[in-house]
């Protein structure tokens, strides 16, 4: 396992719900292998358990199901986040470029 219960709350605190964080490190570490595969089943960087641990706390957000805009004819547009549980796990280009290893030119 790339990221443990003891690694998330070492850099997020301690969650109010360990087993759901502990599901969403799991999700997280099945994305982050998209892009590595085996390269780290032996030595995990740092690194890269703290970008699991930052998705899983990411996707705890309440923000995390993404802002909201309505508009009302002839009068004005509201932008509000909803709280629908989030759970959105998702690597950023970021991401996925460090995930992919240096650039050598």
């Amino acid at each position: 396992m790339y990221a443990s219960i003891n690694d998330y709350e070492a850099r997020h605190g301690t969650p109010d719900d360990a087993v759901r964080v502990s599901t969403l490190l799991s999700d997280a570490e099945s994305f982050v292998r998209e892009y590595v595969g085996t390269r780290y089943d032996d030595d995990v960087p740092g690194h890269v358990v703290a970008l699991v641990c930052g998705m899983a706390h990411r996707a705890l957000q309440p923000w995390a199901d993404g802002l909201k805009s309505e508009s009302f004819v002839d009068s004005y547009t509201a932008s509000y986040v909803t709280n629908g549980g989030g759970a959105a796990l998702y690597l950023t280009s970021d991401e996925v470029g460090m995930l992919r290893g240096p650039v050598i030119a």
